[in-house]
C-alpha cells in the first residue's frame, strides 16, 4: 500500500511542521 505509506508520512510531517510553529509562535496552546 504505496498510498497508506505516503499519508502516513504526510501526517508526520504535518505533525513536526505544526510542532515548528508551535514553538516559533507561542501564545496558542502553549504550556
Amino acid at each position: 500500500m504505496k498510498t497508506l505509506r505516503t499519508i502516513k508520512n504526510m501526517q508526520t510531517l504535518g505533525t513536526l511542521l505544526s510542532f515548528l510553529v508551535l514553538s516559533l509562535y507561542p501564545g496558542g496552546t502553549s504550556a
